[in-house]
């Protein structure tokens, strides 16, 4: 679990590496981003993986799949939640 644990930083790095090339793309995140905080959690039913909530982005995951799917924190998942 604690590899597993250092893949979630990875995959947010890099889909805010291609996410924040386009610039209009990094507006719209500094602008809902609001508390500077990204994080990690556990939810029973989520299938959106990036989920946006007073000003925090998390990745959030079933306690099922926390080792799969970690793919799907992409920056194309993120253009459409913003």
């Amino acid at each position: 679990m604690d590899l597993i644990l250092k893949l979630y930083p990875k995959q947010l790095a890099t889909a805010f590496d291609e996410f924040c090339k386009d610039p209009d793309n990094k507006e719209a995140l500094q602008e809902v981003l609001t508390t500077g905080k990204v994080g990690l959690r556990f939810g029973e039913t989520s299938d959106t993986y990036w989920v946006i909530e007073d000003g925090t982005l998390w990745m959030e995951t079933q306690p099922n799949y926390f080792g799969s799917y970690l793919s799907y924190y992409d920056k194309d998942r993120l253009e459409r939640k913003l």
